[in-house]
Protein backbone atom coordinates (compact mmCIF):
# COMPACT_ATOMS: atom_id res chain seq x y z
CA UNK A 1 0.00 0.00 0.00
CA UNK A 2 3.04 2.53 0.66
CA UNK A 3 4.58 1.18 -2.54
CA UNK A 4 1.40 2.33 -4.53
CA UNK A 5 0.80 5.66 -2.43
CA UNK A 6 4.59 6.64 -3.24
CA UNK A 7 4.14 5.33 -6.89
CA UNK A 8 1.09 7.60 -7.50
CA UNK A 9 2.68 10.54 -5.45
CA UNK A 10 5.70 10.41 -8.21
CA UNK A 11 3.47 10.25 -11.52
CA UNK A 12 1.40 13.06 -10.03
CA UNK A 13 4.89 14.99 -9.86
CA UNK A 14 6.23 14.25 -13.22
CA UNK A 15 2.55 14.59 -14.45
CA UNK A 16 2.73 18.44 -13.46
CA UNK A 17 6.20 19.03 -14.18
CA UNK A 18 5.78 17.51 -17.60
CA UNK A 19 2.64 18.80 -19.89
CA UNK A 20 3.21 15.65 -22.25
CA UNK A 21 2.33 13.64 -19.69
CA UNK A 22 -0.17 15.36 -18.56
CA UNK A 23 -1.60 15.45 -21.71
CA UNK A 24 -1.40 11.86 -22.19
CA UNK A 25 -3.91 10.97 -19.21
CA UNK A 26 -7.23 10.65 -20.11
CA UNK A 27 -10.24 11.83 -17.62
CA UNK A 28 -10.62 8.32 -16.59
CA UNK A 29 -7.02 7.86 -15.44
CA UNK A 30 -6.70 10.96 -13.52
CA UNK A 31 -9.49 10.50 -11.45
CA UNK A 32 -8.46 6.64 -10.74
CA UNK A 33 -5.22 8.28 -9.70
CA UNK A 34 -7.07 10.52 -7.41
CA UNK A 35 -9.42 7.71 -5.95
CA UNK A 36 -5.92 5.76 -5.18
CA UNK A 37 -4.54 8.46 -3.54
CA UNK A 38 -7.50 9.32 -1.62
CA UNK A 39 -7.45 5.54 0.08
CA UNK A 40 -3.90 6.00 0.97
CA UNK A 41 -3.98 9.26 2.31
CA UNK A 42 -3.06 10.42 6.32
CA UNK A 43 -4.99 8.72 8.40
CA UNK A 44 -4.31 11.96 10.64
CA UNK A 45 -6.53 14.26 8.36
CA UNK A 46 -9.62 16.00 9.39
CA UNK A 47 -12.73 14.26 8.58
CA UNK A 48 -14.26 17.26 7.62
CA UNK A 49 -14.51 17.03 3.80
CA UNK A 50 -14.78 14.28 1.24
CA UNK A 51 -11.59 14.80 -0.32
CA UNK A 52 -9.83 13.11 2.79
CA UNK A 53 -9.40 9.48 3.26
CA UNK A 54 -11.01 9.86 6.96
CA UNK A 55 -14.73 10.50 5.16
CA UNK A 56 -14.18 7.63 3.24
CA UNK A 57 -13.00 5.20 5.48
CA UNK A 58 -15.96 6.15 8.06
CA UNK A 59 -18.67 6.19 5.79
CA UNK A 60 -17.57 2.40 4.72
CA UNK A 61 -17.16 1.58 8.44
CA UNK A 62 -20.30 2.82 8.96
CA UNK A 63 -21.62 0.79 6.26
CA UNK A 64 -20.52 -2.59 7.67
CA UNK A 65 -21.65 -2.05 11.42
CA UNK A 66 -24.80 -1.33 10.07
CA UNK A 67 -24.95 -4.05 7.56
CA UNK A 68 -23.74 -5.95 10.64
CA UNK A 69 -26.59 -4.67 13.09
CA UNK A 70 -29.44 -5.30 10.71
CA UNK A 71 -27.98 -8.85 10.41
CA UNK A 72 -27.56 -8.05 6.46
CA UNK A 73 -26.04 -11.46 4.70
CA UNK A 74 -25.13 -9.11 1.39
CA UNK A 75 -23.84 -5.30 0.69
CA UNK A 76 -24.21 -4.26 -2.91
CA UNK A 77 -22.59 -0.85 -3.91
CA UNK A 78 -23.78 -0.09 -7.87
CA UNK A 79 -23.40 3.27 -9.44
CA UNK A 80 -26.19 4.62 -12.17
CA UNK A 81 -27.15 7.43 -13.46
CA UNK A 82 -27.86 9.11 -10.20
CA UNK A 83 -25.29 8.50 -8.44
CA UNK A 84 -24.13 5.15 -6.06
CA UNK A 85 -26.77 2.90 -4.60
CA UNK A 86 -25.81 0.82 -1.47
CA UNK A 87 -28.32 -1.61 -0.79
CA UNK A 88 -28.54 -4.75 1.93
CA UNK A 89 -29.63 -8.21 1.48
CA UNK A 90 -32.26 -8.29 4.19
CA UNK A 91 -34.26 -11.87 4.49
CA UNK A 92 -33.41 -12.63 1.01
CA UNK A 93 -34.44 -8.96 -0.42
CA UNK A 94 -32.45 -5.97 -1.40
CA UNK A 95 -33.51 -2.89 0.73
CA UNK A 96 -31.59 0.22 -0.58
CA UNK A 97 -29.91 2.04 2.46
CA UNK A 98 -28.55 5.15 1.20
CA UNK A 99 -27.25 7.17 -2.25
CA UNK A 100 -23.78 8.41 -2.39
CA UNK A 101 -22.41 10.79 -5.71
CA UNK A 102 -20.80 8.49 -7.98
CA UNK A 103 -17.09 10.17 -7.47
CA UNK A 104 -17.49 8.55 -3.85
CA UNK A 105 -18.61 5.02 -4.79
CA UNK A 106 -15.63 4.99 -6.62
CA UNK A 107 -13.79 5.90 -3.92
CA UNK A 108 -15.35 3.30 -1.26
CA UNK A 109 -14.64 0.71 -4.22
CA UNK A 110 -11.04 1.66 -3.99
CA UNK A 111 -10.93 1.68 -0.84
CA UNK A 112 -12.37 -2.05 -0.61
CA UNK A 113 -9.96 -2.84 -2.95
CA UNK A 114 -7.15 -2.05 -0.97
CA UNK A 115 -8.86 -3.90 1.86
CA UNK A 116 -8.85 -7.29 0.15
CA UNK A 117 -5.28 -6.68 -1.34
CA UNK A 118 -6.66 -6.25 -4.90
CA UNK A 119 -5.75 -4.35 -8.32
CA UNK A 120 -6.94 -0.68 -7.81
CA UNK A 121 -6.12 0.51 -10.80
CA UNK A 122 -8.14 -2.71 -12.49
CA UNK A 123 -11.37 -1.44 -13.55
CA UNK A 124 -12.37 -3.59 -16.84
CA UNK A 125 -11.73 -7.08 -15.45
CA UNK A 126 -13.53 -8.98 -12.67
CA UNK A 127 -11.52 -9.40 -9.32
CA UNK A 128 -12.65 -11.76 -6.19
CA UNK A 129 -10.82 -11.39 -2.61
CA UNK A 130 -11.86 -11.49 1.12
CA UNK A 131 -11.52 -9.11 3.62
CA UNK A 132 -11.37 -10.08 7.38
CA UNK A 133 -13.52 -7.48 10.00
CA UNK A 134 -13.09 -6.88 13.32
CA UNK A 135 -15.12 -5.79 15.72
CA UNK A 136 -15.34 -6.24 19.69
CA UNK A 137 -17.60 -8.98 19.65
CA UNK A 138 -17.02 -10.79 16.83
CA UNK A 139 -14.83 -11.23 13.54
CA UNK A 140 -16.25 -11.40 10.13
CA UNK A 141 -15.13 -12.48 6.93
CA UNK A 142 -16.64 -10.78 4.03
CA UNK A 143 -16.11 -11.91 0.82
CA UNK A 144 -15.65 -9.32 -1.91
CA UNK A 145 -16.93 -9.60 -5.76
CA UNK A 146 -15.99 -6.37 -7.90
CA UNK A 147 -17.84 -7.00 -11.59
CA UNK A 148 -17.36 -3.86 -13.96
CA UNK A 149 -20.40 -2.25 -15.32
CA UNK A 150 -21.84 0.03 -17.70
CA UNK A 151 -21.44 3.33 -15.25
CA UNK A 152 -19.30 1.86 -12.87
CA UNK A 153 -18.43 -1.07 -11.00
CA UNK A 154 -20.45 -3.15 -9.35
CA UNK A 155 -19.64 -4.78 -5.93
CA UNK A 156 -21.07 -7.45 -4.05
CA UNK A 157 -19.66 -8.13 -0.58
CA UNK A 158 -21.32 -11.07 1.29
CA UNK A 159 -20.59 -11.37 5.07
CA UNK A 160 -20.12 -14.39 6.90
CA UNK A 161 -19.24 -14.91 10.79
CA UNK A 162 -16.06 -16.54 11.19
CA UNK A 163 -16.82 -18.14 14.47
CA UNK A 164 -20.13 -19.47 12.21
CA UNK A 165 -19.29 -23.67 12.83
CA UNK A 166 -20.40 -26.14 11.01
CA UNK A 167 -23.41 -28.17 11.84
CA UNK A 168 -24.62 -31.73 12.01
CA UNK A 169 -27.49 -32.37 9.77
CA UNK A 170 -29.80 -33.02 12.86
CA UNK A 171 -28.83 -29.43 13.74
CA UNK A 172 -29.71 -28.68 9.93
CA UNK A 173 -33.26 -30.07 10.53
CA UNK A 174 -33.44 -33.35 8.53
CA UNK A 175 -35.37 -35.79 9.98
CA UNK A 176 -33.90 -39.29 11.00
CA UNK A 177 -35.67 -40.95 7.56
CA UNK A 178 -33.87 -38.27 5.36
CA UNK A 179 -30.45 -38.76 6.73
CA UNK A 180 -31.06 -42.28 5.93
CA UNK A 181 -31.77 -41.86 2.33
CA UNK A 182 -28.83 -39.12 2.38
CA UNK A 183 -26.31 -41.27 4.28
CA UNK A 184 -25.52 -43.47 1.48
CA UNK A 185 -24.35 -41.27 -1.27
CA UNK A 186 -22.09 -39.55 1.21
CA UNK A 187 -20.05 -42.58 1.09
CA UNK A 188 -20.06 -43.17 -2.91
CA UNK A 189 -16.56 -42.41 -4.61
CA UNK A 190 -18.04 -40.62 -7.14
CA UNK A 191 -21.45 -38.32 -7.72
CA UNK A 192 -22.39 -34.84 -7.72
CA UNK A 193 -24.89 -33.51 -4.81
CA UNK A 194 -27.21 -30.70 -5.78
CA UNK A 195 -28.25 -27.97 -3.11
CA UNK A 196 -30.29 -25.39 -4.57
CA UNK A 197 -32.55 -22.55 -3.64
CA UNK A 198 -33.19 -19.18 -3.77
CA UNK A 199 -30.98 -15.88 -2.42
CA UNK A 200 -31.18 -16.59 1.85
CA UNK A 201 -32.75 -20.05 1.83
CA UNK A 202 -29.63 -21.46 3.59
CA UNK A 203 -27.24 -23.00 0.76
CA UNK A 204 -24.39 -22.00 2.13
CA UNK A 205 -25.49 -23.11 5.85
Amino acid sequence: QVQLARLFSQRREHGTENPENAEARSPAETENEENTALVHASPDVPIDTIEDEAPIINLMNSIFLEAISKNASDIHIETGKTGTTVRFRLDGFLVPMQTVQASVGRALAARLKVLAHLNVLEQRLPQDGRIELRTAHLTLDVRISIVPAALGESVVLRILPDTMLPLSLQELGFSDEQIRLVMPFLHLPSGLVLITGPTGSGKTT
